[in-house]
């Protein structure tokens, strides 16, 4: 497990939910990654919303993960509140999303018994995520056309699929979707 506010969660974890069980409790993505190298961890929690980094770079960092080990389940902690940004995350990635709301039996259950979601299929694929992050970057379309040696047209059409596929209603909405992805915390935005 991976968040700011490790106690409560940990001692949630532990002592309520998987009594006897081993729980490692992290300070960051960080400092969870090398332990994430071990074959007997399975699982990983993130609690998203108390860590102090941007939630585009704490994605990019489970992407990676992911990539090294695709074998393990990756459950981010998230409050309901924001649609569009719970709709980013789960298409970033093999992520399953727990509701901060939830209740201690709720939670166990999600964890024990991870629902294979259908957003699975459509993720960001990394073409699509470069162009993000070169977004994030401050570059105009015309240089991410640049830089990723396509046509301007080309990225035009992946960027209105992209938000298609976010369920967005406009530019101006994901460019607002994209801010909030940069920010260390929610109360900037």
């Amino acid at each position: 497990m991976a968040g700011q506010d490790h106690y409560y969660l940990a001692y949630a974890l532990s002592r309520h939910l998987f009594s006897g069980t081993r729980t490692a409790v992290f300070q960051s993505v960080e400092s969870a990654l090398p332990s994430m190298q071990e074959p007997v961890i399975s699982q990983l929690v993130i609690d998203i919303e108390s860590l102090t980094l941007p939630y585009f770079n704490i994605l990019e960092r489970l992407r990676q993960l992911i990539k090294q080990r695709n074998d393990i389940q990756i459950f981010i902690m998230l409050s309901s509140r924001d649609e569009d940004l719970t709709t980013f995350i789960s298409l970033s990635g093999p992520f399953y999303i727990l509701s901060r709301n939830l209740r201690l039996p709720e939670v166990r259950h999600a964890l024990l018994s991870p629902v294979p979601d259908y957003i699975h299929s459509r993720r960001i694929n990394q073409l699509d995520w470069e162009m993000i992050a070169l977004l994030l970057q401050g570059n105009s379309l015309k240089k991410i056309a640049l830089l990723q040696t396509q046509p301007y047209h080309r990225i035009i059409y992946r960027l209105n699929q992209l938000i298609t596929r976010l369920g967005l209603p406009s530019r101006q909405r994901f460019l607002h979707l994209i801010h909030r992805l940069n920010v260390t915390s929610l109360h900037l935005i």
